[in-house]
């Protein structure tokens, strides 16, 4: 099925660009010990970050750490909540992690009364009520209100209400936890994400889709603009000197804020957020790189490392993106969701002019997509195992009884290779007719595939190794091993990616810190 490569001799590694010990920063909790806890949905993993060293260090590893917001009792215990798996976790100061309540979708904003006893939870995207919840997990949750329209990051204010933005209405409301009852106290917000109060029983609203930080007050609605960071805030914390601590998502970065002064300085942000694919195609201008970076879309210069941004959350249609393929001045990105509630995203966007040109729901764990040269879509599908084929409305499974298909490539002669997971294989199947054929097996869990200039198929594991196969005779050469690849890995490899350029140079998104690896290799 194509040209026998050369056996490699030597292979060298270097680092192009990014690097860091975070992924992707949805939510930000102060510890008792003023120590700040940074939660991940799409890295799902809890961090710790000193504010005062810089000091990064990991709590909850990848799995049972999947978050998007976090508080702390009276007595020190940590809750978090897990809005695609609809679980609340704590972990006790013995390390011990149980569940609190389950079967919440869309558990997402979470806080404590003010004496800390009393646990709140609101949910979002799936749902939208808010409950009190039994810390000890022994009661029933009660509903406290129904329908709100989705409550994010709240808080309880000095009168014992619950003030919390509603960021599909721009507004802020005050709640009621007794009753319930629910009043709106200002609108025409921009995306509020978070809602807080200082020392002083002041309330600050932090504005996600323009990174402000507003001061309101709740009797009149009186705004006053306290500070401008950058889009894509996801969340905000306060701590007793009156700093603010904001989180950025798409920057991977946390901002701290003097509420007084409204001076703004950097803790930690890295060029890429959270690195789970790759591609390299050739443009006018040489060797163009786009990185898949889970809240943004980025391009990497292949000379220079350079990093330039295509597109974010909040300020564009763009939605989670976790793979990408390129065919002419067009790509196609996959937004993945783990979850039976709602729908994972195919979109497509021209490159040239910045323009989302549609949308495509309905998917079932899509891994990856190829745009093809007829504008047809080839979508991979981990749970149904399958490949499906879409053009316009009319979608039909184009191959079914895969293993797992992680990663696709196009092959010669209207094939598209497929890497499965399940059984270690890399497949070609037939574009005509849906023939499968296995190229190559042992490849422990590949993760993505890229078809090199030669013809051979270049394989990243879960593992972090390197493989280049010989699609002739299902040879792999291993070629590079002990990468920093594969901190999503169940139930299957999610993260990470590889990318060949026009004259051989193997590109590695390198999740586990954030990076871009170039890998030349000598035959």
């Amino acid at each position: 099925m194509g040209q026998a490569p050369a056996a490699f001799a030597e292979a060298r590694i270097e680092r192009l660009t990014g690097g860091s010990e975070l992924r992707t920063i949805n939510g930000i909790a102060l510890a008792p010990d003023g120590t700040l806890v940074l939660t991940s949905v799409w890295s799902e993993s809890i961090h710790r970050l000193d504010p005062t060293t810089g000091d990064i260090s990991l709590l909850v590893a990848p799995g049972l750490g999947r978050s998007d917001d976090a508080a702390f009792s009276a007595s020190g215990e940590m809750f978090w909540t897990d809005p695609i798996s609809g679980v609340v976790r704590s972990i006790d100061a013995n390390g011990k992690i149980r569940n609190v309540t389950t079967n919440m979708p869309g558990a997402n904003s979470i806080a404590f009364s003010r004496d800390g006893n009393r646990l709140f939870i609101g949910q979002t995207f799936f749902d939208d009520d808010l409950w009190e919840v039994d810390p000890n997990g022994v009661n029933p949750p009660r509903l406290v209100v129904a329908n709100t329209h989705g409550v994010n990051a709240f808080a309880f204010g000095p009168d014992g209400m619950i003030y919390g933005p509603v960021t599909r209405k721009d507004s802020l409301v005050r709640i009621d936890p007794e009753s319930g009852a629910l009043t709106v106290i200002a609108t025409d917000l921009h995306h509020p994400v978070s809602a807080r109060f200082d020392s002083k029983g002041q309330l600050y609203v932090l504005n996600g889709v323009d990174g402000s930080v507003v001061r309101i007050d709740p009797e009149t609605a009186e705004t006053k603009l306290i500070a401008t960071t950058s889009p894509a805030m996801d969340n905000m914390v306060i701590n007793r000197n009156d700093i603010a601590y904001l989180a950025n998502m798409a920057d991977n970065a946390v901002v701290a804020v003097d509420l007084s002064s409204g001076s703004v300085r950097t803790l930690t942000t890295s060029k890429l957020a959270f690195a789970t694919d790759i591609e390299t195609f050739r443009s006018e201008s040489g060797d163009q790189i786009i990185v898949t970076d889970r809240t943004a879309l980025r391009s990497v210069d292949s000379a220079t490392g350079e990093v330039r941004e295509i597109a974010r959350r909040m300020t564009s249609p763009l939605l989670f993106p976790s793979a990408i393929d390129v065919e002419g001045t067009r790509a196609v990105i996959v937004s993945e969701l783990l979850t039976d509630r709602a729908s994972s995203f195919v979109q497509l966007l021209d490159l040239s002019s910045g323009e989302f040109l549609q949308t495509i729901d309905n998917l079932d764990a899509p891994t990856d997509a190829l745009l093809l040269p007829t504008g047809e879509i080839v979508v991979a599908q981990a749970r149904s195992g399958n490949l499906l084929r879409i053009n316009g409305n009319d979608r039909h499974v184009l191959a079914a009884g895969l293993g797992i298909p992680t990663s696709l490539a196009k092959g010669p002669n209207n094939t598209v290779y497929v890497a499965e997971a399940g059984s270690n294989r890399l497949l070609a199947i037939s574009l005509v007719d849906g023939v499968v054929t296995e190229v190559a097996s042992g490849l422990d869990a590949p993760r993505s595939i890229a078809v090199a200039p030669d013809g051979s198929v270049v394989v990243l594991s879960g593992a972090g190794e390197v493989y280049v196969v010989n699609v002739a005779s299902g040879e792999a050469e291993l070629v590079a091993s002990g990468l920093a690849v594969g901190f999503l890995s169940e139930p299957y490899p999610r993260s990470g990616g590889v990318s060949v350029g026009s004259k051989g140079e193997i590109y590695v998104a390198a999740d586990r810190e954030s990076a871009i690896y170039r890998i030349l290799l000598t035959q």
